[in-house]
């Protein structure tokens, strides 16, 4: 799974720990402690993106399943959009991208979670259709 930086916003939100910690801090302390590892940075927008780890769900469980939860409803949003190719019946289904992912002018109207979870998978198909 990967979180852009943008996306951290709602981890100081959802975890209402916004008067107490930043959203740089949180991501400060899940580097430290291996929840987070540096992925890359997005060529379009320059924001770093984060790999989340395993550890993370030792870490603070509530957080990796709220995650997790939300790359399932991006890809499930990709693919009902026509951008992903998947099972959807299955447990842990193969993702690949479709041709119309091909084409980043599909990708106008991406949320920030859907474009992070677009690259992820091109990323995985280096650009190719699976």
């Amino acid at each position: 799974m990967l979180l852009m930086m943008s996306e951290t916003r709602y981890l100081t939100e959802e975890w209402e720990l916004s008067s107490m910690i930043s959203p740089e801090e949180i991501v400060s302390i899940l580097l430290e402690l291996g929840a987070l590892e540096l992925d890359s940075v997005d060529s379009n927008t320059g924001e770093i993106v984060y790999k989340v780890t395993e550890k993370l769900q030792d870490i603070f469980p509530e957080m990796y399943e709220e995650i997790s939860e939300q790359v399932y409803r991006d890809a499930m949003n990709l693919w009902q959009k026509g951008l992903l190719k998947m099972d959807v019946t299955a447990v842990n289904p193969l993702v690949s991208p479709t041709e119309a992912a091909l084409d980043r002018a599909n990708w106008t109207d991406l949320s920030d979670g859907e474009y992070s979870t677009m690259n992820a998978v091109m990323r995985a198909f280096e650009g190719g259709i699976g």
